[in-house]
């Protein structure tokens, strides 16, 4: 029984804690350049890509932190002067955070 114990203990010693936050899917389309200023905005600022298709444009949807929404939505239109079509939807869901 301790040889298990102690097998338990070590898993538990080595496990990583899985936080999720509260979050909202927001919708970010742009051409190509823009996005590119986008994305580094977004990876520093520790936003979860739920998906993102490239066509004539590109095409992200985004999690964002309930809390963050207004402030990421403001910093994205000044980074982008603008050029950035953001749609940011009502349903809300719990998502780890990268």
């Amino acid at each position: 029984m301790s040889a298990y114990a102690e097998s338990a203990s070590k898993v538990l010693d080595n496990a990583d804690i899985a936080e999720k936050f509260e979050c909202v899917k927001i919708n970010v389309k742009a051409d190509y350049t823009t996005f590119a200023t986008v994305e580094r905005y977004a990876r520093k600022a520790n936003i979860t890509f739920a998906d993102v298709n490239y066509g004539e444009g590109v095409d992200a949807n985004m999690f964002v932190k309930c809390d963050d929404i207004e402030k990421t939505v403001d910093e994205i239109n000044e980074i982008s002067a603008g050029k950035c079509r953001i749609t940011v939807s009502n349903q809300r869901e719990f998502v780890k955070i990268v």
